[in-house]
């Protein structure tokens, strides 16, 4: 296609492009990016094409990377050739206040931090891999998500360093979610949570949402392992108060650290929907909430209309 509109062009494999990665089977990690082969084709191509999501690794083995993979390759090529900006193409328009599945009044976001959209993409918005935004970032790399199919006066939604102004005119970027979540609580005054959570650990179960409390602690799992943590917990004799279909919403903003009075909004957004809130915790730019599953939907247009419904994006 690139040749049939007048481009010269040629194709070049990950390996070929110079990824070199480790061994890790199915999900390797690039160790160094080789630009020589792509930068001499550069002198005779007007276009030079990459297939992402392989690598080579030191051995010769060809390699994978993992989910993630392409939109992390595109950014790795980008600061390797200290491009100006790094435009990844998908099937959205850009990054959204909410899924627009669950909020019908989510809005597009032209702008947001590195820092708010890994959150993003770490707690649920699918939009963009976190380990391609933590690649950008490092590089200080500007990222443009925009979709495949629109035109080109859409400029989708721009990733950068910007944090400092963006919070001068929002508090909360956005609300994403994660569904399929089982809750564990176990008296403190039994059990010791360290113990609890090696056992865990070393039966390679990864724990989220974690709150140690005076009388007891907390976390989760995903529906996928929480068959085996309570299996492990009963053949200890460890008891535990169980909460299945489970939900995490999580609410992002750079504007969050340092301004008061966020949490009473979340519980009053959700209590006047009579939302139980199950578990909470925070940190600078993130306030998590835990809430069941049956009431996700009622929660994310809560918290939205709370925040984000007369948000200037």
């Amino acid at each position: 296609m690139l040749k049939e509109n007048g481009f010269s062009a040629t194709a070049l494999t990950g390996p070929d492009a110079g990824f070199r990665t480790n061994n890790e089977y199915q999900n390797a990690k690039v160790l160094d990016v080789k630009t020589d082969e792509i930068l001499k084709c550069f002198k005779s191509q007007d276009v030079v094409v990459v297939a992402g999501f392989q690598g080579l690794s030191r051995e010769g083995h060809y390699t994978t990377l993992g989910r993630g993979g392409s939109d992390t390759s595109a950014a790795l090529l980008g600061a390797a050739l200290s491009a100006k900006r790094v435009d990844i193409f998908t099937d959205v328009s850009g990054m959204m206040t909410a899924d627009p599945r669950l909020v019908k009044k989510a809005k597009f976001l032209k702008n947001v931090s590195y820092e708010e959209v890994a959150n993003m993409a770490h707690e649920g918005a699918k939009v963009i891999h976190p380990r391609a935004v933590e690649v950008a970032q490092q590089a200080h790399l500007p990222l443009r998500i925009r979709s495949t199919w629109d035109g080109v006066d859409e400029l989708g939604t721009l990733v950068s360093d910007r944090d400092l102004s963006i919070r001068h005119y929002r508090t909360v970027t956005g609300i994403a979610h994660q569904v399929g979540l089982t809750q564990f609580s176990v008296k403190t005054e039994k059990y010791d949570p360290q113990t609890i959570f090696k056992l865990l650990a070393d039966n390679h179960l990864s724990i989220d949402f974690i709150n140690i409390l005076p009388e007891k602690f907390v976390f989760n799992l995903d529906a996928n392992e929480s068959q085996k943590a309570k299996k492990l917990l009963q053949e200890k004799q460890v008891a535990a108060e169980i909460i299945e279909n489970c939900a995490k919403v999580s609410i992002v903003g750079a504007g969050i650290m340092g301004t008061p009075g966020i949490t009473a909004q979340i519980v009053a957004a959700l209590n006047g929907k009579n939302i139980k809130i199950l578990q909470t915790t925070d940190s600078y730019t993130t306030i998590w909430v835990l809430v069941r599953q049956s009431d996700l939907p009622a929660a994310v247009n809560a918290l939205h209309d709370a925040f984000l419904s007369d948000h200037q994006c």
